[in-house]
């Protein structure tokens, strides 16, 4: 295999809808660092590092945070936990950072469900605004983390997974999952490990929906190796002493939801707790709305089309009509063909208006020339039907005004000059300064953004993945471009039955 055949591979691996780690040998991996570590504030430290990506580029002492447990009435702060009493379920949560608007902005996360216990355990022991770990922990911990780890007795005859890819586990997952977000990924990932870089750009979500997608996402992760430790009877490994006569194993252990985690489904809100005339009640955070700011509304789309389609109407030309009105009535159509196509293609009216003649395939299919790339496009029913009538028109104009098809352009849709019956393709500031006739306040590039914020909130009709949304926007990497990606019919089909939705959701009506 070359180095070329090698990094493509590679690519597709991690890619969202890859193949998850191998389960069973991360669990006895897993158990052997439940064996190797005795003190359970150590472990609580360690997991923690596992859960937030540390673990593989930790090269330095001062690399292993300082956590320290701060009442529920003070904000989210940098490496520090809290316990969030809900009723008769208490539950751990966690600083995570999360990026907004170019800085960063920090807000509580709840624990997994398998480590909760744990975790509560370790917490109501430990005072507030102290160092989880004195220094002489730190350092034993920094040596276990960074030292080669022997397996235990018990293992010694099993193949268990290595270090670095225990410690890799949970962005591994991250990366092949193909129900988790792109914008909860690159919460928890960094940009270099982000398979497609951009697609954040394009989405937003409420920090309460992304709260609940990582809880859902780690939940699962960890109930993989759970899973497995039961079925292969290693429940042992993951015993933990926390007196003479307590156990607590977070591999057997099912621990009861605290209320707030699911009360809506959806969204987990993080609350802070106030304290009034010696009475706590629990205040729920405002939401913060995370990622791209330039999604339009449907409203807003629904209108301006709406808006064109009337001036489409008063231009309609009469049976017995000039010349000059007739090329009128097809230029307007020209322009709400182009947006029409970038609303439901999802592509960038800066780099592709419009699919070439030689680059349709049966009116369902079309390939574009975008950032250099060709890459493919699924055309609706809604959009075929409207192609078909506007080459119609076109055809009986070009016969009008006797051009020859070897002057047409490349493009399949073009303007005709009134006077001169010139021949001439659309610009993308055609297309924008045409837009903002009927909405001042957006570009054109807007369509893409609602594109993508469409496919995020209502893919899951036609059971769209991550990967499926990349596909969809044309996002893309070394081993993932048109000629390396197999493309099987039911994905095309279920790409054409998400189209479809999004043209009735925008209520377009079709030429006449």
């Amino acid at each position: 295999m070359t180095i070329a055949a090698q990094i493509k591979k590679s690519n597709r691996r991690r890619n969202a809808g890859g193949v998850f780690p191998d389960a069973g040998k991360i669990m006895l991996a897993l158990g052997n660092i439940f064996q190797k570590i005795d003190s359970n504030r150590q472990l609580v430290c360690w997991l923690y590092l596992w859960l937030t990506n540390k673990l593989d580029g930790l090269r330095e002492l001062a690399q292993i945070p300082d956590l320290c447990r701060i009442p529920s009435s003070q904000s989210c702060q940098p490496y520090t936990l809290r316990i969030f009493k809900d009723g008769a379920q208490s539950w751990v949560e966690y600083a995570i950072n999360y990026t907004h608007h170019h800085s960063v902005i920090w807000l509580w996360q709840p624990i997994p469900t398998t480590l909760n216990g744990l975790f509560l355990h370790v917490l109501q022991e430990q005072g507030y605004d102290s160092p989880l770990l004195s220094r002489h922990e730190k350092n034993a911990l920094f040596r276990l983390i960074t030292h080669q780890t022997k397996k235990t007795a018990c293992l010694a005859p099993h193949s268990i997974s290595p270090k670095n890819s225990l410690y890799r586990y949970i962005s591994s997952c991250i990366q092949v999952d193909a129900e988790l977000s792109t914008l909860a990924k690159s919460v928890l990932l960094t940009p270099e490990q982000l398979h497609h870089q951009s697609a954040r750009y394009y989405q937003t979500e409420t920090s309460d929906r992304l709260r609940y997608r990582i809880f859902t996402a780690l939940n699962h992760y960890c109930e993989r190796l759970s899973t497995q430790a039961k079925r292969q009877g290693w429940l042992t490994l993951f015993d933990r002493a926390v007196d003479a006569s307590t156990i607590i194993n977070p591999m057997r252990d099912e621990p009861i939801l605290a209320t707030y985690l699911n009360k809506n489904y959806g969204e987990i809100p993080q609350y802070r707790m106030h304290w009034e005339q010696n009475s706590r009640t629990f205040l729920q955070d405002p939401p913060t709305q995370m990622g791209s700011t330039r999604n339009l509304a449907d409203a807003v789309i629904i209108r301006a089309f709406s808006q064109m389609q009337l001036a489409l109407n008063v231009l309609h030309p009469a049976k017995r009509t000039t010349l000059m009105t007739k090329i009128a009535y097809y230029n307007h159509m020209t322009y709400m063909l182009a947006l029409q196509f970038i609303a439901l293609t999802g592509s960038r009216p800066t780099h592709a208006i419009m699919i070439e003649r030689n680059r349709c395939y049966d009116g369902k299919y079309a390939t574009i020339c975008d950032k250099g790339r060709i890459r493919p496009l699924w055309i609706c029913s809604f959009l075929q039907k409207q192609i078909q009538c506007y080459l119609a028109l076109q055809q009986q104009l070009l016969v009008q005004i006797n051009c020859h098809p070897s002057k047409l352009p490349s493009s399949l849709a073009f303007l005709i000059d009134e006077n001169s019956h010139a021949l001439r393709p659309l610009t993308a500031k055609d297309i924008r300064l045409f837009w903002q006739r009927y909405e001042s306040n957006s570009v054109p590039y807007q369509l893409r953004h609602h594109f993508a914020q469409f496919a995020l909130t209502q893919g899951y009709q036609a059971q769209l993945s991550t990967q499926d949304l990349d596909q969809l926007m044309g996002h893309s990497r070394f081993g993932e471009h048109l000629g390396s990606l197999e493309l099987f019919p039911r994905f095309s089909e279920r790409y054409i039955q998400h189209l479809n939705h999004l043209a009735s959701r925008l209520q377009l009506k079709e030429f006449e």
